[in-house]
């Protein structure tokens, strides 16, 4: 996945990148195509995951992909924008293909 400028001072501007970055992973078929910089997950007490997080980009600003969720989120400069992804079938590939790692 191709990262654009991701440098931005104002909230419009992020609302813009997320929803650029949601639009590009709405089109994408392979989740072979994703390839995020960490991986966390987040557990329960009762051992069940709760939530995958797929960090895509850090700094400015942070991108982030939720997958039980379905939703795309950037945060920075003390502002947070989330969109959501119409792209179930990718969501429950990429659950798939994390879920056995923890």
């Amino acid at each position: 996945m191709e990262i654009d400028s991701l440098y931005t001072n104002d909230s419009t501007d992020l609302l813009d990148i997320i929803s650029s970055r949601a639009e590009e992973i709405e089109k994408i078929k392979n989740s072979s195509e994703i390839d995020p910089l960490d991986v966390e997950y987040r557990v329960g007490r009762d051992n069940n995951i709760r939530e995958i997080v797929l960090y895509l980009t850090t700094g400015g600003p942070s991108i982030k992909l939720y997958l039980n969720r379905g939703t795309i989120e950037g945060s920075g400069y003390g502002t947070q924008k989330r969109v959501h992804v119409q792209n179930e079938p990718l969501m429950e590939d990429l659950k798939q293909q994390y879920e056995p790692l923890l």
